[in-house]
């Protein structure tokens, strides 16, 4: 099982998700996740939950291009992932 983490802002509202070693998980690597990455949106859509990212992902599991969103020491960055 996957120990996921809810990581909140200072007021507590939800960023996204990361978890302890997300470099381990295939697909994270794939996308070039680094360990402490918080994921915070998929095509522009907020992560809110890991039920909501399995959801995105079937929902996009047809496209050929992803925008994944996600802070990295502190910066917010976007990648856009080419599915295969």
């Amino acid at each position: 099982t996957l120990d996921v983490i809810e990581k909140k802002d200072a007021n507590g509202k939800l960023v996204g998700l990361t978890a302890p070693d997300i470099e381990s998980i295939p697909v994270a690597k794939d996308l070039g996740f680094k360990n402490g990455d918080v994921l915070t949106s998929i095509n522009n859509e907020a992560v809110t939950s890991q039920e909501q990212v399995a959801s995105l992902a079937n929902k996009y599991q047809n496209a050929t291009v992803v925008r994944i969103g996600f802070i990295r020491d502190g910066n917010p960055m976007i990648t856009t992932y080419r599915l295969r």
